[in-house]
């Protein structure tokens, strides 16, 4: 194919992300105006129920593509047919079945976990139906746009996903920024963050690092381990610090949250009034919803008073292994975790640890009261699994453990800054300074810990860190603040810097 290779495609999937672009753009346009600029929205949301947003974009001609005419064809009463040849002509295009099976889980919408209880149902044709549209449209406007580069804010949902592995096809340079989950800095990646080969990871160790630098990381993990802490403050940590305490002084707390929960269910009613078809899919039952959330309410009530404790506090005598459970759906999880699992990767790693070895599993604390009945129960069957109190610290569990699993969470990058030995059964940025270097698979990796061949992860992760405070940047707060879309603001600045 021929590319003009004039354009830059942004890849938003929030509105947040959106405003980012739109500053980014009017600040582009100024300098250079036969660059051509669009904004690839990849959310539902933003064309359902942010519409003051794109007529924003569109007051300043940015150009913007949404999936809303897809959208409202997905409405339509009728089962979808001749699906076979669409996939067909994908897997031709990719030219690698298996990565259209793995791109297919991770949709949130169509694959919600707990959260499918409040989804529209939908038909297994529908869901394929609309896996397949979303990659052609991805595959559309990349050819429509023919860019000359791809930027894009973290790491979430199926069409940015789909627009990388694109990206990969036609030899364009996709460039990602992503959080580096020590404390507000942010870096660059051409690589999706995906740990795609171990090209980085070499790059990352052989680098030279200034005596500046590494008096830096010295500082910053003695402080990280004196102190206790995640590495950057996390949704989880603040929602741990704003539960209620379950004392008499409480109440007001309660009676704030159940009046905004009211608030949410009126809301509700009156925001599907403004869409002009009926949607049947890719959306919430609103009666089923307000019940969901209700009920995680009394839960977490029951949870803060004592009344409802499924966990425990105690490690017993036991030798054991660590894992923190993530939220779910989690966009930038299902993007990692190639669409898999995490229930059924955990219970599989508890089968294969020795009969007197425990895995101990903290329950995150997003998830509390939105599990399915039994959830608890059925995970405790499991001979030698141990639930941890969603409020328990970590860092209090770190030093006497054997080593730390999970997908793709912050906790393995914590883990190894204590020195642990550590494992990631999907691909977070930092991998291949874990264990996986030196482990193929699972059983390797269990096996060297227990017979104390286990490599340690201490220097090649104080390495990563080095790398991060020497080319990423500081962003100085979280990104979804309202500062992260001024002018000036430091994330602005970056994408400037990359394009021009």
């Amino acid at each position: 194919m021929n590319m003009s290779r004039r354009s830059i495609l942004f890849v938003a999937d929030q509105p947040w992300q959106i405003r980012i672009f739109r500053t980014a753009i009017e600040s582009l346009a100024n300098l250079n105006s036969n660059q051509d600029y669009t904004i690839l929205i990849s959310d539902y949301y933003t064309f359902l129920h942010q519409k003051d947003l794109l007529r924003e974009l569109d007051s300043k001609h940015i150009q913007y593509r949404t999936m809303s005419i897809l959208y409202k064809n997905w409405q339509i009463n009728a089962e979808p047919e001749f699906l076979n040849n669409q996939r067909s002509n994908l897997e031709n295009f990719f030219g690698d079945s298996s990565l259209l099976d793995r791109l297919e889980r991770t949709n949130q919408w169509v694959y919600g976990d707990e959260r499918d209880s409040f989804y529209l149902k939908m038909s297994d044709s529908w869901k394929e139906k609309i896996f397949l549209d979303t990659l052609d449209w991805c595959k559309r406007i990349f050819e429509d746009t023919s860019p000359a580069m791809v930027v894009a804010l973290e790491r979430s949902t199926l069409p940015n996903n789909a627009i990388f592995e694109i990206a990969q096809k036609y030899s364009t340079p996709h460039m990602c920024f992503i959080p580096a989950r020590i404390d507000n800095f942010w870096y660059l990646r051409n690589d999706f963050g995906k740990s795609i080969n171990r090209d980085f990871t070499s790059k990352v160790l052989e680098r030279e690092y200034s005596e500046e630098v590494t008096s830096k990381t010295e500082l910053w993990v003695e402080n990280f381990l004196a102190q206790k802490l995640g590495s950057y403050r996390s949704l989880e940590e603040f929602l741990t610090e704003d539960l209620p305490k379950g004392h008499l002084s409480d109440l007001g707390k309660y009676l704030i949250e159940i009046l905004l929960l009211f608030k949410k269910t009126y809301a509700r009613l009156f925001e599907r009034k403004n869409i002009e078809f009926k949607i049947r899919r890719l959306e919430q039952n609103l009666v089923r919803l307000t019940y969901v959330q209700f009920r995680q309410f009394a839960l977490k009530s029951f949870y803060n008073l004592g009344i409802w404790r499924p966990f425990s506090n105690s490690r017993g005598n036991y030798k054991y292994f660590l894992w923190a459970l993530h939220a779910r759906p989690e966009g930038s999880v299902l993007a990692l975790n190639n669409g898999k699992d995490e229930i059924a990767q955990l219970v599989a790693v508890s089968k294969i640890l020795p009969g007197d070895i425990v895995l101990i599993v903290k329950e995150n604390i997003e998830m509390l009261g939105l599990r399915n009945r039994g959830f608890y129960q059925s995970l405790l069957a499991n001979r030698n699994i141990l639930l941890l109190d969603p409020k328990s610290n970590l860092a209090d569990y770190i030093p006497d453990s054997l080593g730390v699993f999970g997908i793709s969470g912050t906790f393995l990058l914590e883990a190894a800054i204590y020195g642990k030995p550590v494992f990631a059964l999907g691909d977070p940025e930092f991998k291949y300074f874990l264990n996986n270097y030196f482990d193929e698979n699972i059983e390797d990796f269990v096996s060297k810990v227990l017979t104390g061949q286990a490599k340690d992860n201490f220097v090649r992760i104080k390495k990563y860190i080095s790398y991060i405070f020497e080319v990423g940047f500081d962003f100085g707060s979280a990104i979804f603040d309202n500062q992260a879309t001024e002018p000036e603001s430091k994330i602005i600045g970056e994408i400037l810097k990359l394009v021009k």
